[in-house]
């Protein structure tokens, strides 16, 4: 059983924003609305991207070994120098990029290049596109699953529709300098190359046709098998509401201001109100609930945050008092605080039982928590009224 936070510096930047549980139902509910897009996969771009390092680990690479430390290694490569190459790009679209922090220190650090590969430019699994992985199982490109055994890959493989995505993909960035000559190997990329590779490969899918219409098809049309046909329902109906947003009501920039007013005031940026077709009433109600809980949640965060800090800071001004409240001391003193405050005296080391203080202690510790117990909440009603 949790004990609750530790009465430290720690605690000033505690950043839990589920500590109710209530975030984490509004997250599942967000994803059976919506499935495989959500708040950490904001660009397409990557799912034919991830389909295409598959397939190329699998049968381009030369890597004998297919193991999650193998394929992290060669989808980190691929990556970075497309990282880099968006980021030499002039004009280039970066929003949402993953791993251009040390990427861009990399560049600064070497203008003219050549580019050795960076293997610490990100440091998670999968280079930060674990999301996106996830909805390549989601979608079908790849699987964990041996049907005819029954039993599960050591390490996912290719279907035939990541290996047709993999495919239009490749077709698009075959002829640069990059994917001939240093895509699988170790040679630092000399500064030109990634240039070209930068005016092919893009975010926005820009000459990457073939992969947007199967991106569309597997999404909003798939019919494969029941449950399929069902995730493209909700995800058409989801994004006919955006669409009804979009192109009727003509709104095209959205902040957090505008997504509440949208999706959970059913209000217009003007002040109008937001009606919707009879079909999308049910999905739009559904995005009011899972908004309602997000900030019910987050408002919490904020009054625990907020009363919290009061509160270790009122006990650190009784901890003084007794003048203890050294670095090294502080969090016992503040124990030693709290168990006089509940009432529960210290612990005795010859038995078990608890040693009372003075009474007269006791009752200045209480009479302190009570006055502690209410501007708690007089500064956490404050904040909101």
């Amino acid at each position: 059983m949790s004990k609750g936070p530790k009465l430290n510096n720690i605690s000033r930047n505690f950043t839990t924003r589920d500590s109710l549980g209530i975030e984490g139902v509004a997250a599942i509910m967000q994803a059976d609305i919506c499935p495989v897009v959500n708040t950490v996969t904001p660009r397409a771009f990557y799912w034919p991207f991830m389909t295409w390092i598959y397939y190329d680990f699998y049968r381009y690479s030369g890597i004998e070994e297919h193991n999650l430390n193998a394929f992290d290694a060669y989808l980190k490569r691929q990556d970075y120098f497309f990282v880099l190459a968006t980021l030499l790009t002039e004009g280039s679209d970066q929003n949402n990029l993953v791993g251009k922090q040390q990427s861009q220190i990399d560049i600064d650090e070497n203008p003219t290049g050549p580019y050795p590969f960076n293997s610490k430019y990100f440091k998670t699994t999968y280079g930060g596109m674990q999301y996106y992985n996830a909805g390549c199982l989601s979608m079908y490109f790849i699987t964990d699953y041996d049907p005819q055994n029954d039993k599960s890959y050591s390490f996912p493989v290719l279907r035939p529709e990541g290996e047709e995505m993999a495919k239009a993909f490749e077709a698009v960035i075959k002829n640069t300098r990059y994917y001939k000559e240093y895509r699988k190997n170790d040679k630092p990329v000399p500064r030109d190359v990634l240039e070209e590779y930068g005016k092919v490969i893009n975010f926005g899918l820009v000459g990457f046709d073939e992969c947007k219409k199967l991106l569309r098809h597997y999404m909003f049309e798939d019919d494969r098998a029941v449950q399929l046909t069902n995730r493209s329902r909700l995800l058409t109906e989801c994004c006919d509401y955006l669409k009804t947003i979009v192109t009727d009501y003509g709104v095209t920039e959205m902040n957090r201001k505008v997504c509440r007013q949208l999706f959970y005031d059913y209000q217009l940026p003007n002040g109008k109100d937001l009606i919707v077709a009879k079909h999308l009433v049910s999905v739009a109600n559904k995005w009011e609930i899972v908004i309602g809980r997000m900030y019910f949640v987050t408002q919490g965060r904020y009054v625990f945050n907020n009363s919290h800090i009061i509160l270790v800071d009122k006990v650190c001004v009784v901890c003084r008092a007794f003048k203890a409240c050294s670095k090294v001391r502080s969090d016992f003193v503040c124990f030693l605080t709290f168990l006089f405050i509940s009432g529960k005296g210290f612990p005795s080391s010859s038995n078990n039982n608890t040693v009372p203080g003075k009474s007269s202690i006791v009752l200045l510790l209480l009479v302190i928590y009570v006055i502690l117990y209410t501007n708690i909440y007089y500064y956490a009603i404050k904040l909101y009224v």
